[in-house]
């Protein structure tokens, strides 16, 4: 059995046209931009595959309660909660030994070479279409050609280079989080709070982010960013939830 693992981003999407998974699946964080949850179906349709959405009751929310505590690429619980294990469980009741489609692109070969072995360790063989069929495909090929056959994706167009968790990836970096706070700044206003209610709770700073290896909470990068002061401009980061924590 061949199971696409179907972000909804575009690099996913490319992969799976070029292997036809017999099912795609999707794991939903219940926080993605609107415009991915519409191309999802768009995709599936052009890729002809079935699509399979997996999650967790009470999404982001519900884990944030729970560990008490917000995610971030030091403590990535939302990686290994809502994306590999409900994805691990799947592939463990409906498609033991498959094959396994997945989207990285040639600059990508240190987390190639890591979520192959962790995949064969779970009795899965890892494909990587965009790789061996063309070692030199970009992704922002792969979003012109998403784009093409499926549709825009607000997300790349607003200048965000993956399109997952609506832009507020928590391993991101703070030139992300800076992008976030100008196009969306709703989605902002709740990750600020959310982690400001985390830091309240435990009487210490407790941040996604860090600056000069600092704590570096929400409420200081919009205070910053109205100031002007200067801020990385390509720190970006994100989207590595099945390369490290794909074994979970």
């Amino acid at each position: 059995m061949i199971v696409g693992m179907y972000s909804g981003g575009a690099s996913s999407f490319m992969a799976c046209l070029r292997v036809k998974p017999d099912v795609l699946l999707f794991a939903d964080t219940g926080e993605e931009h609107p415009s991915l949850y519409e191309s999802l179906e768009r995709g599936a349709d052009v890729i002809g595959s079935p699509l399979v959405k997996v999650g967790v009751m009470g999404g982001m929310a519900e884990l944030i309660t729970k560990h008490r505590a917000v995610p971030s690429s030091r403590l990535p619980f939302c990686s290994r909660e809502l994306k590999v294990n409900p994805c691990n469980d799947w592939l463990n009741e409906n498609a033991k030994g498959a094959q396994v489609v997945i989207g990285y692109i040639w600059e990508e070969q240190e987390r190639i070479k890591r979520t192959r072995e962790q995949y064969a360790k779970r009795g899965h063989e890892a494909l990587f279409p965009l790789v061996d069929e063309n070692p030199w495909l970009t992704q922002q090929e792969c979003i012109e050609e998403h784009k093409r056959l499926v549709g825009v994706q607000s997300l790349y167009e607003m200048g965000f280079p993956h399109n997952n968790c609506g832009g507020a990836c928590v391993k991101a970096g703070i030139s992300q989080w800076k992008r976030l706070l100008e196009v969306d700044p709703e989605r902002f206003a709740l990750w600020e709070q959310r982690e400001a209610e985390i830091s309240d709770l435990h009487g210490k700073p407790c941040t996604i982010l860090k600056r000069y290896k600092k704590a570096y909470p929400l409420h200081q990068l919009k205070s910053d960013v109205l100031a002007n002061v200067p801020l990385a401009m390509h720190e970006y980061g994100g989207c590595g939830c099945f390369t490290d924590e794909v074994a979970a």
